[in-house]
Formats: structure tokens, C-alpha cells, sequence
């Protein structure tokens, strides 16, 4: 990959910001609707239909992140070359783990102090583990990248049920990349893992190799049009695989009582690990959304823009500011210090007074961020 002149790119940045701003909208959820530890909000035989697509509207959210991450690392290749980016990528994604087992479990519980020898494995650490993986990836041919990104997602469902045992020397590393569930590692502390990173892994190859149409010599006309194709495909070949049910989720979709069901039944696609369905499922939109979103303007757009060009400094932001409100609103209205015990309308009221919040703060670190570049420390928040 030659090196070019790099730019900020509108349409990836209002992408990532629109990804940003619904990721805050599944935490509310999760840290303010009262049934959220009582059933999953994709259980058909509970949760409401706006529960459901409360739920299924934040699974763009980890997809199209790895997918642009992907391309902003090809475009850091561009202006830094491989050697600065490979050393960003792993010690960047080395930093992540580190937030996440030691920083980020008090955001999800504040009382994690009482568990300190049980650990989560989120999509963050899910995060870093696939760029310290890019970072190797990144020495090989971009065409190579992008063949094993889509191997890695059109066939990964093919390993759904291989039988590896807890016995098996490579069951930690299964678990780490496909199984999720819990784990020991050197019998000393407990590990659960709920994003598995391979299915991902093919994701953020992708998106490197997607970053192709980027150059500053493809034509925006033409790079809108493979964009729309691309995602084209991938809703079309959702709707047939999903269908028949031939193959690509380990749960099949099924009739339901009435049709709004059946639908909602069609689009419940599996999560963890990510299945090819769930990835064609939201990626294909979010391609059609790149290829629409080039040339975006105004105020809307800028916001959105705002919050996808400091993803990490959200992320940290939000965590604590929805977990805390909880705590707090839960105290004013129910005399005690507790989390998820309001309704949905509360959830909405909830997201938005989050967001709103954190945009001029977000601005503002935007502001000092790109005003001093020769500050290192500040790529990695």
C-alpha cells in the first residue's frame, strides 16, 4: 500500500458517531429497564416488539466498529506506513484489554471490587485482541487480508459445533475465539468471555480490505456504486439464506403467532458467537449508509460526526455517566441504590438526555485532540 495524503473521511465518521449514539441506547437498556435481568430482550415468548427492536437496532453497533476500524487502520497505513501502524494497532489493542479487565468492569459494576478474582471479557478486550491480530495482518497484501476476512465470515459457522471439551489443551483458546463461555485460565482466576473474536476478525479484515476505495485516486462515483452493490448482496443473500434456513446461524427461524413475530423471529440472528447471518444482516445497511453518507452535511450530520471521530472517550464517558444516573434517578424515586427498575419510555428519556450530554463534552475533547497531534497519548483515547 503506497502512501498518500490522508483526510478525515465524513461518511465513516458519521457511521461510526451514528454506532456510538445506539451503543448508549443498549447500556441505558441494560442499567434502566426493569426486566433486563429477568429475559432477554429477543425472547419472543416475553419481550414486547419495541423491546425487541430496542435490542436489535444496537446490533449494527460491534460490526460496522470492526468494519471501520478496519478501514482507519488501512488509512493510518496510508499516512504512517506499516511499521507506526502495526505498533499502534497492538499496543493500542493491548491497552484496550487492559481497560477492560481493570477499568471497565467497574463501569458495567460498581461494586466490582467484591469480585476481584472473576473477570468479563467484553466487546472491548474482543476489540483489542482483533487489532493486535490486524497488526500482523497488516504486513500481507491487502488482497490477502480481505480473502481471509471473507473466509473467516462466510465459513466460520462451519466450526459451530465442533467438539472441544473442557479436557482439551486448546479449549481457553477455543472459548477466547469462538465458544465464549467461562474459563480458568492458570486455575487462578475466572474468565467469561461473551465476545468471541474470531467471527470479528473477519469483520476488521474486511473493512481493511474495503478501505481500497478510499484511495485518493477511486472515484467517489465509483466507490459509491460498489458500496451500494456490496451492500445489496449482503441484504439479498440475508433474506435468502435466512429464508430456508440452509445455513450461516445455529437457530433457525421459525412461524410465530402472527406475522409481526415471524419477522422479528426472521431478524433474531445469533450474537454470540456472531453468526454470518447476524454480519450480513448489519453490515450490508451500514455499506448502503457509507455509500448515501459521502457528501453529508449540516447539523445533524457534524453531531454524529463529533462522537464517531472520539469513540474511546464515549465509550469511557458513557459507561459510568448511564450506570451512575441509574443509581442515582433509582434512589430518587425508589429510596435506594439499585439499577434497572424503570419502563421503556423512561429507557428512550434516558438515552437522549446521555447523548445530548456528552456531545459538547465530546466536542470539546475533539477540539484539544486534533489541535495537539503531537500528543501520542491521546491516538489511544
Amino acid at each position: 500500500m503506497t502512501e498518500q495524503k490522508s483526510k478525515r473521511i465524513i461518511s465513516i465518521d458519521l457511521l461510526r458517531g451514528i454506532v456510538m449514539a445506539l451503543m448508549a441506547l443498549d447500556h441505558v437498556r441494560f442499567f434502566f429497564h426493569a426486566s433486563a435481568a429477568e429475559f432477554s430482550p429477543t425472547n419472543l415468548e416475553k419481550a414486547s416488539a419495541l423491546l425487541f427492536f430496542t435490542r436489535w437496532i444496537t446490533h449494527f453497533c460491534a460490526p460496522l466498529f470492526l468494519l471501520l476500524a478496519g478501514v482507519s487502520a488501512a488509512l493510518m497505513v496510508n499516512k504512517k506506513g506499516i511499521k507506526s501502524t502495526a505498533y499502534f494497532l497492538w499496543t493500542r489493542g493491548l491497552f484496550l484489554i487492559i481497560l477492560e479487565l481493570l477499568v471497565f468492569r467497574f463501569g458495567w459494576n460498581i461494586t466490582a471490587f467484591d469480585h476481584w478474582e472473576t473477570h468479563q471479557m467484553l466487546v472491548i478486550s474482543m476489540i483489542g485482541i482483533c487489532m493486535i491480530l490486524l497488526a500482523a495482518f497488516i504486513y500481507l497484501p491487502v488482497r490477502v487480508v480481505l480473502g481471509i476476512g471473507l473466509i473467516i465470515v462466510l465459513f466460520h459457522n462451519l466450526l459451530q459445533n465442533v467438539p472441544i471439551t473442557p479436557e482439551s489443551p486448546f479449549y481457553n483458546l477455543w472459548v477466547l475465539a469462538y465458544k465464549g463461555g467461562g474459563m480458568a485460565p492458570m486455575g487462578i482466576f475466572s474468565v467469561y468471555v461473551l465476545f468471541a473474536f474470531l467471527p470479528y476478525l473477519g469483520i476488521i479484515a474486511c473493512g481493511y480490505g474495503l478501505s481500497q476505495l478510499y484511495r485518493n485516486d477511486y472515484a467517489p462515483e465509483a466507490r459509491k456504486k460498489i458500496l451500494l452493490i456490496a451492500g445489496s448482496i449482503c441484504i439479498i443473500l440475508f433474506i435468502l439464506i435466512r429464508t430456508f434456513n440452509l445455513y450461516g446461524d445455529p437457530s433457525h427461524w421459525s412461524p410465530q403467532k402472527n406475522t409481526l413475530y415471524s419477522l422479528l423471529s426472521i431478524l433474531n440472528t445469533t450474537k454470540y458467537p456472531t453468526s454470518l447471518l447476524y454480519t450480513l444482516m448489519t453490515v450490508g445497511p451500514g455499506l448502503i449508509c457509507l455509500a448515501l453518507t459521502e457528501n453529508a452535511k449540516g447539523r445533524i450530520t457534524q453531531f454524529f460526526v463529533v462522537l464517531g471521530s472520539v469513540p474511546m472517550f464515549y465509550y469511557i464517558l458513557h459507561l459510568f455517566l448511564i450506570q451512575l444516573s441509574s443509581l442515582l434517578l433509582t434512589a430518587i424515586v425508589f429510596g435506594e441504590f439499585d439499577i434497572q427498575r424503570f419502563n421503556l419510555t423512561t429507557v428512550y428519556i434516558a438515552w437522549i438526555l446521555v447523548v445530548l450530554i456528552l456531545y459538547p463534552v465530546c466536542a470539546a475533547y475533539r477540539r484539544y485532540k486534533f489541535a495537539h497531534p503531537e500528543k501520542a497519548w491521546l491516538s489511544y483515547i
